[in-house]
């Protein structure tokens, strides 16, 4: 479903059937086709854990197809980017700059990944927190917005009464 042309795509449950990924003899499969997962060089793969412990996967398109378009921007357990070739999964990190995944999302992933017997020797593990720094800064700039908004409650009547 779209919000608008030109905002991001949430998926109804239904549409996200086609994203969801089991693990079969190690590989990643995509449940409704079968199909192993095999990610291209040149574009970026994203995924996340649901709450329920269902895998997601899917190319990210920026501005239009991203990590809360899975669940339509509900809870996860973890959220990141892959690499995978031929289901054989090649490298992951906890990438989300919606829900700014923390290093216990991550190992709940790998703790995910484990109990699924997917071989993680070879995997490039790559633990990136640094984009959850911006959130400090988020909470910032929304206590900047409250304070200007009350400031104006306060000093618009005040100001608007002199000029007339």
């Amino acid at each position: 479903m779209y919000l608008n042309s030109h905002e991001v795509v949430l998926s109804s449950q239904k549409e996200r059937e086609a994203f969801e990924v089991i693990v079969e003899s190690g590989k990643l499969v995509y449940r409704q086709t079968g199909l192993v997962v095999n990610t291209t060089d040149d574009t970026r793969w994203i995924f996340v854990l649901s709450t329920s412990r269902s895998l997601y996967v899917g190319q990210k398109k920026k501005g239009v197809f991203q990590h809360s378009s899975f669940l339509a921007g509900g809870a996860t357990t973890a959220a990141g980017r892959l690499v995978s070739e031929d289901g054989v999964l090649q490298a992951i990190w906890p990438y989300s700059g919606h829900y700014l995944p923390t290093e216990d999302n991550f190992k709940e992933f790998i703790s995910f990944l484990e109990e699924h017997n997917v071989d993680l020797t070879n995997v490039k593990v790559i633990k990136n927190f640094k984009h959850n720094k911006r959130f400090p800064s988020c909470l910032v700039m929304i206590a900047l917005f409250i304070c200007s908004f009350i400031c104006s409650l306060f000093f618009l009547p005040f100001v608007c009464r002199d000029v007339q």
